[in-house]
């Protein structure tokens, strides 16, 4: 990982990514929990309940990625732990979150071009044609001290119009600076196991999907998005 990479502000956009190809390496999925108890999962999301109860489901390489992640944070904070609030996310909950944005945006846009009303959308909620959750490949993370979340400036996955989006950005100055330091200590420990940051959201990682190689620099993603009955098989 170069200084340059780490410092790197810019966020990528769906334009960037829409032709970047995929080589589909086969990486199976599997349940975060039943591998490790080195990384605490603490899920989020009631929409995929129905589908994984408190399940996180990820490829297997995205686990051992996060494991070794941990155990970085352990060896360098002792008192604090990884803890995994979203991974694999359901094709269709994806299609629902993205056009019930649109949407919202929609309505209280008017006049908005099409154009514009798509990318903004995008900011919040990605295009169920290139989003890296649906991949397996893709985890929300934060960092615990103890029972509690440590500072980080704003709650993960969460997205309110009262709070200026750039308190969201990883390397933003509107925090504080304990808060800004956890950030960038935990973009430190994603990425030197390969994850790529999201530089829109904090707490958004990436190995292996378009965002990945998009941020990387690769030819192709390794990951396309998994149908839920193989997550169904997988969890039965």
């Amino acid at each position: 990982m170069t200084p340059s990479l780490f410092w790197n502000e810019y966020i990528v956009r769906v334009s960037d990514i829409a032709n970047k190809k995929i080589q589909e390496n086969d990486d199976p999925i599997v349940v975060l929990q039943d591998l490790t108890d080195e990384v605490l999962c603490k899920p989020v999301s009631e929409k995929m309940k129905p589908y994984v109860g408190d399940r996180i489901i990820v490829r297997s390489d995205v686990a051992l990625r996060l494991i070794r992640a941990a155990r970085w944070i352990k060896e360098r904070r002792p008192s604090l732990n990884l803890c995994v609030v979203y991974g694999y996310r359901h094709p269709d909950v994806q299609a629902l979150s993205f056009n019930q944005k649109l949407e919202e945006y929609r309505s209280k846009y008017p006049g908005i071009s099409d154009d514009e009303l798509y990318s903004k959308t995008n900011e919040c909620i990605a295009d169920p044609n290139f989003a890296g959750h649906p991949t397996g490949g893709a985890v929300d993370c934060m960092l615990y001290e103890g029972e509690s979340p440590t500072q980080l400036g704003t709650s993960p996955t969460a997205f309110g119009e009262e709070v200026d989006p750039k308190r969201y950005y990883p390397l933003s100055d509107c925090v504080t600076p304990l808060e800004r330091g956890n950030r960038l200590f935990l973009r430190e420990a994603m990425m030197t196991q390969g994850f790529a940051p999201f530089n829109a959201e904090w707490w958004h990682f990436s190995y292996g999907d378009r965002d990945w190689a998009c941020f990387y620099g690769e030819n192709s993603a390794l990951y396309d998005s998994v149908p839920y009955e193989e997550v169904a098989e997988l969890i039965s």
